[in-house]
């Protein structure tokens, strides 16, 4: 996942977020809990690490303006050690509603909401902002998106809300998401956090994209790959619950 500031990483949260059943109910269905699409959105590297001690151990410039673009206007859902990574002149996030789960009753981070759960903060989705917190600056309908999604697309899939992080809050909302938002980085890193993996069959990509610019031998149209101003090649992908 990329964001305004260099150095930010998604991490692990202490909140589990969901019951462990809830996945595996017959009759789950990700708008039961949510008003809205939810949209987990991340970068990862080819073998799925996030982040290393709350840290990205990459620089992509291309993907931080890409996580501006998607969720500007909109709310972000994160945990509390994605909030304190945040350099204290970016919390909270500009132009979003921030909402942190932590466990911690007694948590108060200015302009932020706390939850005390996934499902938690996905309710308070559906409610005006609480008193004090600032709403977000971009109607959400006037919002530029990295994935605009098809005049046809069905109402789930649009993200209304979006998830970024860290890995604990990931796997808690995976099971209420409708979209995932995957910037994939040609590197292989050590790391210790990991993406949620994306089963196929629950999940389809339904686009994949560069930025088009300093394709290098084998880059095309067909891999979606493209090549960062740090020299790094990424692609941005786009899954959605079949």
């Amino acid at each position: 996942m990329g964001i305004e500031p260099d150095g930010f990483a998604a991490q692990g949260v202490e909140a589990k977020g969901i019951e462990a059943n809830d996945a595996e109910r017959d009759d789950f269905r990700p708008e039961d809990v949510a008003p809205v699409g939810v949209g987990l959105i991340w970068a990862q590297a080819l073998d799925g690490v996030i982040g290393v001690a709350n840290t990205i151990p990459w620089r992509l410039p291309e993907d931080m303006a890409h996580f501006k673009a998607t969720t500007l206007g909109r709310p972000v859902i994160m945990g509390r050690k994605t909030w304190d990574s945040l350099p204290v002149r970016f919390r909270p996030l500009p132009g979003r509603r921030n909402i942190v789960v932590t466990r911690d009753p007694h948590w108060v981070g200015d302009g932020a909401e706390r939850a005390g759960s996934v499902p938690e903060a996905l309710a308070l989705v559906a409610e005006p902002a609480t008193a004090g917190t600032p709403a977000a600056e971009t109607p959400a309908a006037e919002v530029p998106t990295a994935e605009a999604p098809a005049a046809d697309a069905p109402a789930a899939t649009v993200p209304g809300v979006w998830v970024m992080g860290g890995g604990e809050i990931y796997r808690a909302a995976l099971p209420y998401a409708t979209t995932v938002s995957v910037t994939e980085v040609d590197v292989t890193v050590d790391g210790d956090t990991y993406a949620p993996p994306l089963d196929a069959a629950t999940w389809t990509v339904t686009e994949g994209q560069g930025e088009g610019k300093g394709r290098g031998e084998g880059e095309g149209p067909d891999t979606g790959w493209a090549t960062s101003t740090t020299g790094l090649r990424y692609r941005i992908r786009t899954f959605v619950r079949r």
